[in-house]
């Protein structure tokens, strides 16, 4: 019975190991397609990496003439590659991040990368080099700077990168702005100060959180280095300029981050070295309001100009921005200084754009409306010709009426060439000279009647002043220059007001034979010699001569 039992034992014994070992190859065989699923699966995205590498490395190949940037599909997208290891995805994604620093590719090559490595970037690289990428790469900068514009897959990122929720109810904005906060917190635990690092890096540090607006992450770096950092000048890897905390946190209007620089003794006037742009002149141009009051109240130099002479009021009267022209009036800015290299000023500037205010505000600072460019345009000739009529009303309680510093044009010269009808009868009505002439003899009504202005020749008519016969520099009258061109209502009126249709150019030709040469029928019927005046005869056939035109007064 023992042996028995025994043999049973040793039977029951052997059943099992061959159960177990049925099993076992069972697992084996499971794990085994499993591996060679998973292995199917990461050779198939290991080839699409590869594949799109290649493409993304022959296209910045040819921009930038690197012969070629090796690739490999050993490597897992699954797991962080260390940095060293050759012919990584990510060694490609850091090549063409490099790349794309240098302006060797544009940004649409970034997203040609397959979604794998979309899903997989934030494995691939740490969260400052993420946010390096997103400097240069208009779909990340979107997804980590601001508020999300392209349908990305960020809810796939939120889902397997970070263990969001996978409820088809969490929306792409929510997924979007967890992504967003995740990296940002990432972000600054990698950025904490670290008392070994050099002061440089630290520095760069300052500035990504001085334009980005991290209040506290910029406290704890100026805590640490404080006057070492706060006035350098650190290389931007996106402009790849150089910029200071103080520039970049008025630059974006951060006020917290602008306020705190400022109480650790950031230099108010450090200009930029590439063109020599201030705090203030950077924020004025991005119209940030608080900024340019704070930067003002704390020493700001509201004349401080740019390597082109631009200052911040003339910035801010160019683009109307009405709310910072008061405060930098209020602080001294000079209002007649000259600022580009014609000699425009911010009264001239404000009065081209029709910035009612601004010129309301340069005025009420006694800026003068008749100080010309260096070509003799003022103020009040820009705003005329350009139609602006509320601003040359504007102009007229200070300006000359009839300035014509500019090869004899006056406002209402240039007024009548534009066909600023408004324009016109509001400085009829101001008592402009209509006789005023050119320095080629062109006058208000030759030269609308030239160009066909009839609404604005009828209304220069009704003034008595008006010479209806006044001639251009070659003989030519305004009966002639409408003649020419076969105008026959302006022809009536200058007739209806006592134009002399026998007078000729220099050459000779007289109102009917220009409108017989050029075949206006209605015209030389209506300018047809009556008996008794002298007309010479003109043939049919005769060729035109070429006609001469006046000078172009456009600004």
């Amino acid at each position: 019975m023992l042996a028995r039992g025994a043999g049973q034992a040793v039977s029951i014994r052997t059943v099992s190991s061959a159960n177990n070992e049925q099993q076992q190859q069972r697992s084996s065989m499971k794990t085994q397609s499993q591996s060679q699923s998973r292995s199917t699966k990461r050779h198939q995205v290991d080839k699409r990496l590869s594949s799109c590498s290649s493409l993304l490395a022959s296209s910045a190949c040819a921009a930038s003439g690197i012969v070629h940037i090796k690739t490999s599909s050993t490597t897992s997208p699954l797991k962080k590659p260390s940095s060293s290891a050759s012919g990584a995805p990510l060694s490609s994604i850091r090549t063409l991040l490099h790349l794309q620093q240098n302006n060797c590719i544009n940004n649409s090559v970034f997203d040609l990368l397959p979604v794998e490595v979309k899903l997989n970037i934030f494995r691939f690289l740490s969260p400052s080099e993420v946010m390096e990428i997103a400097g240069v790469c208009t779909e990340w900068r979107d997804l980590i700077h601001k508020e999300p514009t392209s349908r990305f897959l960020w809810k796939e990122i939120y889902e397997l990168m970070f263990g969001g929720p996978k409820s088809t109810e969490v929306s792409f904005k929510k997924a979007s702005l967890e992504v967003v906060a995740e990296m940002k917190k990432r972000f600054r635990a990698d950025s904490r100060p670290d008392f070994s690092s050099d002061s440089t890096i630290a520095g760069q540090k300052l500035c990504w959180a001085s334009r980005y607006g991290h209040h506290q992450m910029a406290a704890r770096h100026l805590n640490v280095w404080g006057s070492q950092i706060v006035n350098g000048w650190y290389l931007q890897q996106e402009s790849q300029l150089l910029a200071s905390p103080l520039f970049l946190a008025a630059q974006e209007g951060q006020m917290k981050v602008l306020s705190l620089l400022l109480k650790y003794g950031a230099a108010v006037n450090s200009a930029a070295e590439d063109d020599g742009s201030t705090p203030l002149l950077i924020a004025t141009q991005g119209q940030h309001v608080a900024a340019v009051e704070t930067l003002l109240a704390h020493g700001a130099d509201s004349n401080a100009t740019r390597g082109d002479g631009v200052t911040p009021l003339y910035i801010a009267c160019q683009n109307g921005y009405t709310e910072l022209v008061e405060p930098l009036l209020r602080y001294k800015a000079d209002v007649r200084l000259p600022v580009t290299a014609d000699g425009a000023t911010p009264l001239f500037i404000s009065s081209q754009n029709g910035h009612y205010s601004a010129v309301k505000y340069l005025l009420q600072y006694r800026a003068q409306p008749d100080i010309p460019r260096t070509d003799g345009v003022t103020s009040l000739f820009i705003a005329a010709q350009n139609g602006h009529k509320d601003v040359v009303e504007l102009l007229l309680t200070r300006a000359d009426i009839n300035n014509a510093a500019f090869h004899g044009a006056t406002a209402l010269f240039i007024a009548c060439f534009k066909g600023n009808l408004e324009v016109v009868r509001l400085l009829l009505q101001r008592r402009a000279n209509v006789n005023l002439a050119c320095d080629d003899g062109a006058t208000p009504l030759f030269i609308s009647s030239k160009n066909g202005r009839r609404e604005i020749v009828e209304l220069l008519l009704r003034s008595t002043t008006a010479d209806v016969n006044a001639t251009y520099y070659d003989g030519s009258t305004p009966l002639i220059a409408a003649a020419e061109k076969g105008d026959l209502a302006i022809v009536q009126l200058l007739l209806q007001h006592g134009a002399n249709r026998t007078l000729a150019r220099v050459d000779g030709q007289t109102a009917f034979s220009i409108a017989t040469l050029n075949r206006h029928e209605q015209v030389m019927n209506l300018l047809r010699p009556e008996d008794g005046d002298e007309e010479d005869e003109v043939e049919e056939d005769e060729e035109d001569e070429e006609g001469t035109e006046p000078m172009d007064m456009t600004v």
